[in-house]
């Protein structure tokens, strides 16, 4: 059996707003505690209560996490467009069901011009992958649903796929794909798009 899957993304989608806020803190104080203090003192997500905000800090500060120094200050200084491909970039990166299934299926069905995703794609991606995680069969109904609602909640608002459940193509700005491939080029088989459309290519 392969290391079992986080499921914890049903807390939300990519959170764009708090994940810029959260993301522009750490990069002053260089620490997730102190930038986390900071967020609930001065209640930046403007949230009702505290404990709303402290369960979105939960679920952020281990997406934004993986992300790198450069990661961050472009989540913070680039485009929509920029920001919103690093934060698909976290939740790949934080659970691996989510990289999968990026790999998997939707970069699989661009590539082969199989555009349409629906929310059966993810439920036939999790029988499948219930071969190698047992946990995946221990599913309910209502949890499997909700995985396959946030998932493609996040597709949408990484602008992966559209309001139609159709990919979109991933168009990425030299800085962008330059931060990636500091990083590890295999991050780019997470998005819809060819190899060689990245700009500077792979290597």
């Amino acid at each position: 059996m392969e290391q079992k899957y986080n499921l914890s993304f049903t807390a939300g989608g990519l959170m764009p707003g708090e994940s810029t806020a959260l993301a522009a803190v750490y990069l002053q104080q260089a620490d997730w505690t102190a930038a986390k203090a900071v967020v609930l003192d001065h209640n930046l997500f403007q949230t009702r209560t505290e404990s709303t905000a402290r369960r979105k800090l939960r679920e952020l500060i281990p997406r934004l996490s993986t992300l790198t120094h450069e990661q961050l200050q472009l989540i913070v200084s680039g485009s929509i467009s920029e920001q919103r491909t690093l934060l698909w970039l976290s939740v790949c990166k934080r659970n691996t069901i989510l990289k999968d299934f990026a790999c998997m299926v939707v970069r699989e069905k661009y590539l082969t011009l199989d555009l349409r995703i629906r929310t059966t794609d993810f439920e036939h991606f999790l029988d499948s992958q219930s071969v190698w995680h047992a946990e995946l069969e221990k599913l309910t109904a209502n949890t499997r649903t909700k995985l396959a609602t946030v998932t493609m909640r996040m597709l949408r608002e990484a602008e992966l796929v559209d309001s139609e459940g159709i990919i979109q193509p991933t168009l990425m700005s030299s800085e962008l794909a330059q931060v990636i491939r500091n990083d590890d080029r295999s991050w780019f088989e997470v998005f819809p798009m060819g190899l060689n459309n990245i700009p500077g290519g792979v290597a």
